[in-house]
């Protein structure tokens, strides 16, 4: 078991639409975002956070020693750096699904009932960017 210091928080980050742009553009242009995506998270998240690349589209990320108010600012900064990329990168834009949860919030649950809280938010934000798009399309 690997010992890891509390409090600390896990992001589970999942790309939307990679299937469609793997399908349409190819795997290499799928692989494009994947890089992108990971190069935003290295470049926002502190230094000290672990980021793993989960399954085909998903990351996790370990973030040591963070409350809720560090949490919440690095998915706004998360957020702000995906709108200023797709700003600048119209062509090919990059959409992800986020979510986190904090070992301070729930001190009595196991890392990987913590994943599975971080996971399931994630779950919802992606339901809610499916949904959205449904409406304007």
């Amino acid at each position: 078991s690997i010992s890891i210091p509390e409090p600390y928080g896990i992001l589970v980050v999942d790309l939307n639409g990679l299937k469609q742009v793997n399908d349409t553009m190819g795997h290499e242009v799928g692989d494009q975002v994947i890089f992108q995506l990971s190069s935003i998270l290295r470049n926002i998240l502190p230094r000290n956070s672990v980021i793993c690349r989960w399954g085909g589209d998903e990351f996790a990320v370990l973030l040591p020693g963070i409350n809720r108010e560090q949490m919440d600012h690095y998915i706004e900064t998360l957020l702000n750096a995906k709108n200023a990329y797709n700003a600048v990168h119209a062509e090919l834009p990059i959409h992800f699904a986020v979510g986190g949860a904090l070992s301070s919030e729930h001190p009595d649950i196991s890392r990987s009932d913590l994943f599975g809280l971080a996971d399931e938010e994630m779950y919802r934000d992606k339901q809610a960017w499916y949904a959205h798009r449904r409406i304007d399309t």
